[in-house]
């Protein structure tokens, strides 16, 4: 979809790596964990990313970079806890991803 609109997704991802920790992640919460059953947060990803769009933008959040970023503001001391409890959730949910991510690449 955003293809379609003549976007660039390698401007996309400079974009959402480009975004403050708490924007970022409390972003990445209520995409991937507000309404699941807790436990079962998924890195999930709609229809505008089809083909091959799809897997650079898996990539793009499973990257150690954003897992880093995640568990950084996770430990955080400055960091407030509602917004670093929802961080260390989604490093869960990267480091999730990545092995699946993986385990499928080598079937």
């Amino acid at each position: 979809m955003f293809r379609l609109g003549g976007w660039a997704l390698e401007g996309l991802q400079a974009q959402v790596s480009k975004l403050p920790d708490d924007v970022l992640f409390e972003r990445l919460w209520l995409d991937w964990c507000a309404d699941v059953v807790p436990g079962r947060e998924a890195n999930s990803l709609t229809a505008f990313w089809p083909g091959p769009d799809r897997a650079a933008v898996r990539v793009c959040y499973c990257i150690n970079a954003m897992l880093e970023r995640a568990t950084d503001l996770a430990l955080a001391d400055r960091a407030d806890p509602s917004l670093a409890s929802k961080a260390a959730i989604i490093a869960e949910v990267i480091k999730r991803s990545s092995s699946d991510h993986f385990q499928a690449e080598q079937r």
